[in-house]
């Protein structure tokens, strides 16, 4: 760490947030801070940030000693455990930012919250390095063609993901299928209130869509993606680039919206695709 890069950091945030924008913190575990993860949390927090991650670290391109520095199965826990222990006493926002095998995690109903997230690479994403190589994700080492001389659908269908440098590799941290603790959730449909349809509400700021032959995808920052089809994905996208309160009565004109939608736009707004304002 360069000298005067913590105090440069913080000033950094501090950047960030009075220009109103929305910041988070990763950090990124090691044998060298595992113990530090409820700590740093709780520091960030008192920056004023809302969401903080917490990722085991990965093996880097042509890494030699990643075994000296990367976190056991136990510390692993830990650091969810830490993690849990943060959103409870701190009340802060807490995540991951990679997918885990379930039976690393053993307890799924415990760490429920960190099972949402699943492995795009060459799925739905991949990288591009500065040498135009495409490889399903930035940790892989392993070019399966380059955009500057070849189409990117051709290269796509030939990527494979592969761990620890075999395709077939196994996680370091998954231990048995029988370890596997997990209660799948039991799928709820929630009506939309009586209400609902007059709420003044406000698309949420940090929204990301993605248009899609079939319509598009649509997350807030550190969620789930949803699929929705073309009128949702217009509506919404609309709302989003007009920046202003809306309720769904005042546009149901406009978008030709009928109250059998409620329930659909309801859902949506119980994951946060949408914020009330009082």
């Amino acid at each position: 760490m360069r000298k005067g890069s913590f105090k440069r950091t913080i000033c950094g945030i501090e950047v960030c947030q009075e220009a109103g924008l929305s910041v988070a913190a990763n950090m990124v575990v090691t044998r060298m801070n595992q113990n530090q993860v409820f700590e740093t949390g709780a520091f960030v927090k008192r920056l004023g940030i809302k969401t903080f991650s917490a990722t085991k670290a990965s093996p880097c391109l042509s890494g030699t000693n990643f075994s000296e520095i990367g976190i056991n199965r136990e510390a692993f826990k830990q650091m969810l455990e830490n993690l849990l222990r943060l959103e409870r006493n701190e009340e802060i926002n807490v995540d991951v930012l990679m997918s885990y095998p379930l039976c690393a995690l053993g307890d799924g109903d415990r760490f429920r919250k960190f099972t949402q997230r699943n492995c795009a690479a060459g799925v739905t994403t991949c990288t591009i390095g500065a040498d135009g190589g495409i490889r399903p994700c930035s940790f892989a080492d392993e070019s399966y063609g380059y955009i500057f001389s070849e189409p990117l659908s051709q290269v796509w269908h030939g990527m494979e993901a592969k761990f620890a440098g075999d395709k077939k590799g196994m996680d370091p941290l998954a231990t048995n299928f029988l370890d596997v603790r997990y209660s799948p959730p039991v799928a709820e449909f929630d009506h939309a209130p009586s209400d609902f349809w007059e709420k003044r509400l406000i698309i949420t700021p940090n929204l990301r869509l993605r248009r899609e032959n079939f319509g598009g995808i649509i997350a807030p920052q550190g969620r789930q993606p949803i699929f929705i089809d073309n009128t949702a994905y217009e509506i919404i996208d609309r709302l989003k680039n007009a920046s202003s309160l809306f309720s769904f009565k005042g546009i149901e004109h406009d978008f030709k919206l009928s109250r059998a939608s409620s329930d659909f736009f309801f859902a949506l707004f119980t994951k946060e695709f949408f914020r009330e304002v009082q």
